[in-house]
C-alpha cells in the first residue's frame, strides 16, 4: 500500500530558499541539512505507520539489510558542523 508523504509540503519552501537567489556556503550547508533532516523525519513517520500496520495486522514484514555503522555515520554527520 503506498501512501502520500506526509511532509512533502515542507519540501516546497526549501526548492524556494535555494531558488530565490544564490546562497554562500554556509546557507547550502544549513538547507541541505534541514532537507536532509526532513528527508529523515518523513521516513521515520512512514515507519512508524508501518509498524502501526504490521501490529494491526493488515500488513507483512519485509525484512531489508542495512549496515548499522554506515547508518550510525550518516545519522551523526547531521548534526556535524
Amino acid at each position: 500500500m503506498e501512501r502520500i508523504p506526509i511532509l512533502r509540503m515542507g519540501r516546497l519552501p526549501f526548492r524556494a530558499l535555494q531558488t530565490d537567489g544564490p546562497l554562500n556556503a554556509g546557507q547550502v550547508h544549513q538547507v541541505t541539512t534541514v532537507r536532509h533532516s526532513a528527508e529523515a523525519l518523513s521516513q521515520l513517520v512512514d515507519d512508524l505507520l508501518d509498524l502501526a500496520m504490521i501490529a494491526s495486522g493488515k500488513t507483512d514484514v519485509d525484512v531489508t539489510e542495512f549496515t548499522l555503522d554506515s547508518t550510525f555515520r550518516y545519522a551523526t554527520s547531521l548534526s556535524s558542523p
